[in-house]
């Protein structure tokens, strides 16, 4: 059920492409989710050409479960704006990438550019292009985020935060959580760690990211969904499910949703 707060939890089902509508309902009910963050792609239940026809459909039969769209993870083409305005889905979610090749002020004006046929369609159809930040060459932090917002209505582009891509830039929650919160579209709650990938011996040290359970990362969740119930947030927080190295993805993500909801209570 729906938190006292407004707040939705939400399953992202990229990991799920094989299960049917029915078993995916069924599913995420059980584990005790009341929205998603629908993977509309080639190999999903609906692909992207597919979307004006199949999606709402879709969205329905997830209603029935008890599971409310409030994203989709998809590209950012006309079918997709389509379709998530007939089935009623607000946001679409996608990454900017940045050309390391170019100046960091010629990579942004690039990037304007490529996504302006994409606000086009967004005023179009009503439905909102959702930026998140991620690590790699792209824009990866909080700063850079609010930054390039700043050119595009709220209606047009709203931010999607995520704790595992702010901690990884560095970032204190509260302070990132500032720059983006007028414009706050959706949370993503993931954590991770880094870790060393190679022994001891080895004539250099690497390391790599390592995306964990809510419990066991750098990102402080309680903090984050302190913040948020203290500002009034009332919109979708969808935990990513994005773990390294393991299988038990039903067990992990059960025990994530209970502690996110135990962390928003506290």
């Amino acid at each position: 059920m729906g938190e006292s707060t407004g707040i939705r939890f939400a399953a992202f089902t990229k990991p799920f492409m094989s299960l049917s509508a029915q078993e995916l309902g069924e599913g995420l009910r059980e584990i005790g989710f009341d929205a998603i963050e629908l993977c509309v792609r080639d190999g999903y239940p609906v692909s992207p050409k597919e979307a004006p026809e199949k999606l709402p459909a879709f969205v329905q039969e997830m209603k029935e479960y008890g599971l409310e769209a409030v994203c989709a993870g998809a590209p950012l083409c006309e079918e997709v704006f389509a379709g998530c305005q007939a089935a009623g889905i607000p946001l679409i979610r996608t990454l900017v990438p940045l050309n390391t090749a170019l100046p960091y002020a010629q990579a942004l004006d690039q990037a304007r550019r490529e996504l302006e046929p994409a606000a086009h369609l967004a005023e179009r159809y009503g439905v909102a292009v959702g930026i998140q930040h991620h690590y790699g060459p792209m824009l990866n932090n909080s700063t850079q985020l609010a930054a390039f917002l700043q050119d595009y209505p709220p209606e047009i582009c709203a931010a999607v935060w995520d704790s595992a891509q702010s901690i990884l830039a560095g970032e204190e929650c509260e302070q990132a959580l500032d720059q983006v919160y007028p414009r706050l579209g959706m949370v993503n709650l993931k954590n991770v760690y880094y870790r060393r990938s190679n022994g001891t011996e080895a004539e250099k040290a690497q390391y790599e990211r390592w995306f964990t359970t809510g419990r066991q990362g750098m990102a402080d969740w309680g903090r984050i969904l302190r913040y948020l119930r203290g500002h009034g947030y009332q919109g979708p927080i969808c935990l990513t499910h994005e773990y390294s190295g393991q299988s038990e993805l039903k067990r992990l993500l059960r025990e994530d949703l209970e502690y996110a909801r135990q962390c928003l209570r506290n």
